[in-house]
């Protein structure tokens, strides 16, 4: 992760902010893209950020993007919440679903 506020992202995770995560494959690639609402940590009352990462198989995340100001960059606590929840899934053995919660 390029994210130096790794921390923040955490605790996005921590906090409940991070939805239900979605993923898919589309055709003709081995790359599995990921996506998530992320509730904006400091205003809650707005709308949910939209991350979103294309990975690999092993896991390296080749792009990355969040509709925030700082995801313009592929580098935001959002992005960072989403791949921490996806972590966290695959740890405790919730990967066997169709969708990612």
């Amino acid at each position: 992760m390029k994210n130096y506020k790794a921390l923040d992202s955490y605790k996005l995770l921590e906090s409940g902010w991070v939805q239900t995560v979605r993923h898919m494959i589309p055709d003709d690639t081995t790359l599995t893209v990921l996506r998530a609402d992320v509730t904006p940590s400091f205003r809650v009352n707005e709308l949910p950020h939209h991350p979103w990462a294309a990975v690999t198989q092993r896991g390296d995340v080749v792009v990355a993007h969040c509709d925030c100001k700082a995801g313009l960059g592929e580098s935001c606590s959002h992005i960072g919440g989403l791949l921490y929840k996806v972590e966290m899934i695959v740890r405790v053995g919730r990967d066997k679903r169709s969708c990612l919660h």
